[in-house]
């Protein structure tokens, strides 16, 4: 396993436990190997156990990639808790990914590979 992974999905979540669970389940799932890439979650004012599910689960099943849980220390809303997510993500790329966004298996491995031109840059969702 890498030092540092080369990605970072940056997760911020707000009450939102079984989509966290949920998520957990599509990053378990993913082909890129699990030394690669981390997850960090910054909780925004949690108040219905997130946190704490999900605590539950990754010790009951402790996942092959890291995982950074951190509660949002600044001013309430998901731009605040994606900024301090982003402070301690260690990849060179970041990828924000919404709690309720199931990444496919393939995801992170076609993030990666879209990367390797250093000219590239990947948008992803509405404009």
């Amino acid at each position: 396993m890498p030092a540092e992974p080369l990605l970072s999905v940056l997760t911020p979540s707000h009450n939102r436990r079984e989509s966290l669970l949920r998520k957990l389940v599509s990053l378990r799932e993913q082909e890129l190997q699990p030394g690669l890439f981390e997850w960090v979650v910054s909780f925004d004012r949690d108040s219905d156990g997130s946190q704490q599910a999900l605590e539950e689960e990754l010790n009951r099943r402790p996942p092959a990639f890291r995982v950074v849980l951190t509660t949002n220390p600044g001013r309430p809303g998901a731009a605040a808790a994606r900024n301090h997510a982003a402070t301690l993500a260690q990849g060179r790329l970041l990828l924000f990914s919404d709690d309720d966004v199931l990444l496919p298996p393939g995801c992170l491995a076609a993030h990666l590979a879209e990367h390797r031109d250093a000219a590239a840059a990947v948008v992803s969702g509405d404009l």
